[in-house]
């Protein structure tokens, strides 16, 4: 487990935190972390890690569906 505090929420902050490290990540659903993997200049990192990310923040995706739904008819 890594904590490491940024002044900064960039996803380059994680230049210094991540640049050899392999195996996986598990976050929350901040941008951040899908931009700095999907950067071309991370390509062998991305090749590197395993990007798991939370399911809490997954589920409540799920939840907002309904409300922004409107239930029609199915025939």
């Amino acid at each position: 487990m890594l904590f490491e505090w940024h002044a900064s929420r960039a996803a380059t902050c994680f230049d210094s935190m991540l640049p050899d490290y392999a195996g996986l990540l598990q976050t929350d659903g901040y941008g951040a972390y899908p931009a700095w993997l999907n950067d071309k200049k991370h390509a062998e990192e991305k090749a590197a890690i395993i990007h798991a990310a939370c399911w809490a923040h997954a589920r409540r995706k799920f939840k907002e569906v309904p409300p922004a739904t409107r239930p029609r008819k199915i025939s």
